[in-house]
């Protein structure tokens, strides 16, 4: 750009700026009021020359907007407003209202005090004209700016309470179970899982009590989701049996399963575990071992083997697949040590057999009277699920 025509810029702008001064030069009678649009971020700077009750011109306006707005602030000038009121039965205790269109600047306080006096009760709609001609301005209502219903409906429309997720939670476990019905079942897969609860606590409602029921929880959870049925059979509490210690005598190897010749409750234990598909066993630890009756219990197992340590043909058949899953709690902090033997002895006899399956194990530390972690808990419910899915491989 050479130089001749920056002076010619100059000078057209300085031209602009003499004119826009004569256009807007008070002459007698008449004022000169510097304003600010707001209309738009742009702020122009506005001259607004006016005589009487009168506008004369507006000038520094960049749209038709600034130049209406210019106009209207010297001779009425008016704002728009909103803020809120109190509202009862809602999930919150106010509800944003505004004014439909712009009121008077100088009443603008006193439409604030008229407003505040408005005491709502849900349920309330959006556009709901609440004041009608505020102040006698005719056409100017107050309206709300939000649908509120009574609270009970409001809270599970935005996802609040957990009845609401529980709700998803059921609606999501439906639709696994309406996939694993629908999906194509392998040869010989199973309909129904029998799970066969043992225990071995003298305290019913104790720890390994409460490990159980998560246990139980998790297996059904996992049985819904694939589609299978899972029965539950009593709970056999061993300390409520009468178990001999078993003498090895080696007779039940000449006699038809379940051949042991010592006459207790044993027999209907046994005949039990050959029926199911899953042998969950919850064990306290009393004397960094299991309970007595529990290891006589284990032991009275020989009756399934030869003297080759075999198991027998007839128990081949009814037990394959059978899944084993431990809990063993004890009072110590360092429980996975302390557990770690009589867990190992039932892991050894779950995988001492080639058709039989070893789900997994949960130790637990709870001293008297405190229930085992939320983290320990989690952690049998998951047990649970896992030995559904081990039984049905």
């Amino acid at each position: 750009m050479n130089v001749d025509v920056l002076e010619d810029k100059e000078e057209e702008e300085k031209e602009k700026k003499e004119a826009a001064t004569g256009a807007t030069a008070a002459k007698e009678g008449q004022k000169v009021i510097d304003l600010t649009c707001i209309c738009c971020p742009h702020g122009c700077s506005l001259k607004v020359v006016k005589e009487g009750d009168k506008v004369v011109s507006v000038s520094g306006n960049s749209c038709s907007r600034g130049a209406a707005f210019g106009e209207q602030e010297v001779i009425d000038p008016r704002r728009v407003f909103s803020t809120t009121v109190p509202i009862e039965g809602a999930i919150c205790g106010k509800i944003p209202v505004k004014l439909t269109q712009q009121f008077p600047k100088t009443r603008l306080i006193e439409a604030a005090y008229e407003i505040q006096k408005l005491r709502l009760k849900a349920p309330v709609k959006v556009g709901q004209v609440l004041i009608k001609d505020l102040l006698g301005e005719k056409g100017c209502d107050v309206v709300a700016c939000r649908t509120l219903d009574v609270a009970a409906k409001e809270s599970e429309k935005y996802n609040l309470g957990a009845e609401y997720v529980k709700k998803l939670e059921a609606e999501a476990d439906q639709a696994k179970a309406a996939a694993s019905a629908a999906a194509p079942k392998k040869e010989g897969a199973k309909d129904t899982l029998r799970l066969l609860p043992v225990f071995a606590s003298n305290h019913a409602n104790g720890n390994s009590s409460k490990q159980l029921a998560q246990f139980i929880a998790g297996a059904e959870e996992a049985a819904k989701a694939k589609g299978v049925k899972l029965e539950v059979a009593a709970t056999i509490n061993l300390n409520r049996k009468k178990i001999s210690p078993c003498t090895y005598c080696t007779a039940c190897q000449k006699k038809p399963v379940p051949g042991c010749i010592i006459k207790d409750d044993m027999a209907g234990v046994i005949e039990q575990v050959l029926d199911s598909d899953i042998v969950v066993h919850s064990v306290p630890i009393w004397f960094w071992g299991a309970p007595s009756q529990f290891k006589s219990y284990l032991d009275r197992y020989t009756q399934l083997f030869t003297k080759e340590w075999q198991l027998r043909d007839e128990v081949k058949d009814r037990t394959n697949g059978l899944t084993f899953a431990a809990m063993a709690t004890c009072g110590g902090e360092n429980h996975e040590e302390s557990c770690s033997g009589v867990v190992l002895s039932m892991r050894n006899l779950a995988e001492f057999v080639p058709g039989w399956r070893w789900a997994g194990s949960v130790t637990a530390s709870a001293k008297a009277n405190a229930e085992p972690s939320e983290e320990a808990q989690k952690k049998a419910f998951e047990l649970g699920k896992a030995a559904v899915e081990k039984a049905l491989a």
